[in-house]
């Protein structure tokens, strides 16, 4: 009986220890349970706020987008009015530039009139000075009027050729 007793003690502080480990084993399991929801509510916290934070990024990224758009298509209508502009000072530019060639050859012909013109009348003077008969003076002073007259003539049709 002793033998009995001693089995049925040995079997009793086996059933208390193999409760106390189930019991162990129920509150880790518990924590466990508890520990895994806590994860599980923080993955999906995470999960929310990282797709909140890419929904942001997307719409910065769009208005970004939109901004560098909008500017690069300002800064194109700029440039073709720029071109516009320039093209138009090109063009007055060219148009001045044949303007101050026409004055600058106007300019240049009148002083070669007024050169042969100052000439001629030093020519004349020269020989209403010089005395010879009569005679010899006035066909001498007819000889350089016509000469110069002919000149003249001569550079006037010159200017108006030039012109046309």
């Amino acid at each position: 009986m002793k033998i009995l007793q001693n089995k049925q003690a040995q079997i009793v502080k086996e059933k208390v220890h193999l409760q106390s480990e189930h019991s162990k084993t129920i509150l880790a399991r518990s924590k466990l349970e508890s520990l895994c929801r806590e994860l599980q509510r923080q993955n999906k916290t995470l999960k929310e706020e990282y797709m909140q934070q890419k929904k942001e990024e997307e719409e910065g990224l769009k208005e970004v987008t939109a901004h560098f758009q909008i500017t690069l298509t300002e800064i194109q209508a700029q440039l073709e009015q720029h071109e516009i502009h320039n093209a138009k000072v090109q063009q007055e530019n060219v148009e001045m530039e044949e303007k101050l060639k026409k004055l600058t050859d106007q300019y240049a012909l009148r002083e070669e009139v007024n050169g042969i013109w100052f000439v001629s009348r030093q020519l004349l003077t020269s020989t209403k000075s010089y005395t010879l008969p009569k005679s010899k003076n006035s066909f001498t002073g007819q000889y350089f009027r016509t000469s110069v007259y002919a000149q003249w003539k001569l550079h006037v049709s010159l200017e108006k050729s030039r012109h046309l």
